[in-house]
């Protein structure tokens, strides 16, 4: 009896423990988006967070991901924002289609309203899972601590409250599907060793390939290393798990793909690659090269299979393959921003090796995948630089690095929590342990917030007052142009879409110039960027622009940012030019 009663009070202390840190999580993360957003004005602060919110709503609205236009202009294909794909006559989404299907369906079936605060909840669902996957692979007391981390973690954080990027969904289905496939292996243990029924390991199986198959949709890239670890684990508990239940597994996970794929034939007429040209362009090459190596001639040549893998690494790694210059990228971005989770991690891992105890299957197998998927998204995004910050010299959590990342500071999480957990029970008595690891923790999580608030220049409460900013400013540029304008413009067309079309551009390429040109024959058309100088403004003026039959004409000032009116210049009787 007392067995049982501790057996219940443990259940219902992690239950409270649960609700506890997901309820926090959420209302902190939530509250960003609850405190920036207006009603009639909602705005995001990347172009890929502008695009995935405005084609979640229209999915949720019409059901369609395909947006008219509205210019009729032989130059309408330039006359879009950035993460949108114009072809010709309609706007089109360029990236993923994994998070607005998703987003929008929920949407559709709740309220529009809601859709800022989806990644939060799966950001619970992620905390959640993350426990139960961390429990199970290492202990209850290794999952608290790492669950406790994963919810101040900034990375985490920052991306659930900017929640219009894929990422946190991502890594959400990955964690998922990861619980769900190491459960049904339990269950079939179980099951084998105890003569039960299977149907719970079959259920669990069909979750874990119906989530990864989404991670996927989510974000189709990742499969470039992705596919490989899948093969890794398929052979590794081929035996245990046979195959006939890999074929139901990858049935699901196949099932997944049908929306994502489906939308991006009729959109893109291909199902994997999406508005990403390049990307279709790999696929092709990479599974072409692929087969290929099969061919008897081509395995008994050498040159020619060094060739083939030539290729393919060229093909993969189209960002470039400088293992150096990802190293340097892997210091700033995880053991310079995150020196507490790096080193602790690393002990943890080191301690794992020496201590044969320990060693199981699944251990092992965790931690492999987690150094192999580490290797390859630091060598393969690392290899290419970003520069979502202003300042390239600047290592801030807002930089695409933390994001894509993601993957490799979760799996950090649980090494880590084992190394501080073990610390602490070398260096204090077992009766203080437990209160010494709460007190570091603690510790850690507020340092953790306190970097995702005020950290750097891209901290949420500073980014959240950019933003209130962005509202009067994007009021004031409303009042100055036409229901029925264009503004060219640099950054802002994030800001200026839907209320007005927009074209990303500069005065510097003479194509764009001549297509300003034609639009100016139809439509208003205005520039807003950087204030000119007074040489800069006059040779635009003068030499620059008038060849292309226009001129700008200043509108109006907002701090650093100036509104310019593109007007036509017209020739009169007696050959001079007027205004």
């Amino acid at each position: 009896m007392s067995r049982l009663f501790k057996f219940s009070n443990k259940i219902i202390l992690t239950g409270v423990y649960l609700i506890v840190i997901g309820s926090l999580f959420f209302t902190a993360t939530s509250a960003y988006q609850y405190c920036i957003q207006q009603p009639s004005f909602v705005k995001w602060s990347a172009p890929d967070e502008a695009a995935n919110f405005y084609f979640s709503k229209l999915y949720a609205k019409t059901g369609q991901f395909i947006s008219d236009n509205e210019i009729d202009s032989p130059a309408a294909e330039i006359v879009r924002p950035r993460s949108f794909k114009n072809n010709g006559s309609s706007l089109l989404p360029v990236s993923f289609l994994g998070l607005p299907i998703l987003y929008g369906t929920l949407a559709r079936l709740l309220v529009v309203d809601i859709l800022p605060f989806i990644t939060p909840v799966i950001g619970v669902l992620c905390l959640w899972f993350f426990f139960g996957l961390t429990k199970r692979v290492f202990n209850q007391s290794t999952g608290v601590v790492a669950t406790t981390l994963a919810a101040t973690f900034p990375v985490f954080v920052y991306y659930s409250a900017k929640s219009m990027f894929h990422n946190v969904l991502f890594l959400s289905m990955l964690v998922i599907g990861a619980y769900f496939g190491y459960r049904a292996i339990e269950w079939w243990r179980d099951a084998k060793e105890n003569k039960l029924c299977s149907c719970l390991a079959l259920c669990s199986l069909a979750i874990s390939g119906l989530a990864f198959g989404w991670a996927i949709a989510t974000r189709t890239s990742e499969l470039l290393w992705l596919g490989p670890l899948f093969v890794l684990l398929i052979i590794v508990y081929f035996k245990e798990v046979g195959w006939y239940r890999w074929l139901w597994w990858g049935a699901w996970f196949g099932l997944a793909l049908v929306p994502m794929a489906s939308w991006n034939i009729r959109l893109h007429g291909s199902w994997y690659g999406g508005g990403y040209p390049a990307m279709s362009n790999s696929v092709n090459t990479i599974s072409q090269t692929s087969l290929s190596l099969f061919n008897w001639h081509n395995l008994t040549t050498s040159s020619v299979i060094a060739e083939k893998f030539t290729t393919l690494k060229d093909t993969i790694f189209y960002f470039g393959f400088w293992p150096r210059r990802s190293l340097g990228v892997f210091y700033h971005y995880c053991v310079e921003m995150f020196p507490w989770l790096m080193i602790l991690a690393a002990i943890g891992v080191i301690l794992f090796l020496f201590n044969r105890r320990q060693w199981s299957k699944d251990r092992w197998m965790f931690l492999i995948s987690w150094v192999l998927a580490s290797v390859f998204l630091v060598i393969y995004y690392g290899s290419w630089k970003f520069n979502d910050n202003p300042d390239p010299n600047r290592f801030t959590i807002g930089n695409s690095y933390t994001r894509y990342w993601l993957p490799i500071y979760f799996g950090a999480l649980p090494w880590a929590a084992e190394a501080l957990r073990k610390i602490i029970r070398f260096l204090f008595r077992r009766q203080i342990a437990k209160t010494m690891v709460i007190v570091i923790v603690t510790i850690i999580g507020f340092y953790n917030l306190r970097f995702v608030a005020i950290g750097s220049e891209e901290g949420l409460i500073y980014t959240g007052q950019r933003q209130i900013k962005d509202y009067q400013l994007l009021a004031s540029v409303l009042r100055e142009t036409e229901a029925n304008s264009v503004i060219i413009t640099k950054y802002q067309d994030k800001l200026f879409f839907p209320e007005r079309q927009v074209i990303v551009g500069l005065f510097d390429d003479d194509n764009m110039n001549r297509y300003y040109a034609q639009i100016l024959e139809k439509r208003p058309v205005y520039y807003f960027n950087f204030k000119f100088t007074d040489k800069d403004f006059k040779y635009l003026n003068e030499r620059r622009l008038p060849p292309f039959g226009f001129k700008l004409k200043e509108v109006s000032s907002q701090g650093d940012f100036t509104l310019y009116r593109l007007e036509k210049i017209i020739e009169n009787h007696v050959g001079k030019k007027r205004r």
